[in-house]
């Protein structure tokens, strides 16, 4: 009993030191900022994208019905990325960033979609819910997008 009891100590540090090395960082949600998100747009198919120059963050902002100037991204230390839903026949839907978290080996971004409940009110019109919003760069990180359901 007396060694399996001195076993299990540097077992235990072990298992510790080993589940530091696979840091996972959540970023909070007030840290990220949204540069823009609306029911219309232009991105007639689902998308999620990473942009990392300015000539692509103005291709994007062409495909926004949005009156704002392109804004100036720091691309050393960011990197935007754009969740588009796609067309969709009626209003009710958003898609919107759940959470970021930075691994050891990739960055997760999480979204979520809604649509109208049957029996909603919405409106009778086609739309094409997005959301930009700017990300750390991590550079040799590739992102990874995941949709969270309800």
């Amino acid at each position: 009993m007396r060694l399996l009891s001195l076993l299990a100590v540097p077992l235990l540090a072990t298992m510790i030191s080993l589940q530091s090395c696979n840091t996972v960082k959540t970023i909070p949600m007030e840290d990220i900022e949204v540069l823009s998100e609306s029911h219309y747009s232009q991105f007639t198919d689902t998308q999620n994208l990473v942009v990392k120059s300015d000539a692509g963050l103005q291709s994007i902002y062409d495909r926004i019905a949005t009156k704002e100037a392109t804004p100036q991204i720091n691309w050393n230390k960011n990197q935007v990325v754009l969740l588009a839903m796609g067309q969709r026949n009626t209003g009710g839907y958003s898609i919107a960033v759940d959470k970021v978290v930075y691994g050891k080996s990739e960055i997760l971004v999480y979204y979520e979609t809604k649509g109208p409940k049957p029996g909603d009110m919405v409106t009778q019109a086609l739309t094409a819910p997005y959301a930009l919003f700017t990300i750390a760069n991590k550079k040799d990180l590739p992102v990874v997008f995941k949709e969270v359901n309800e």
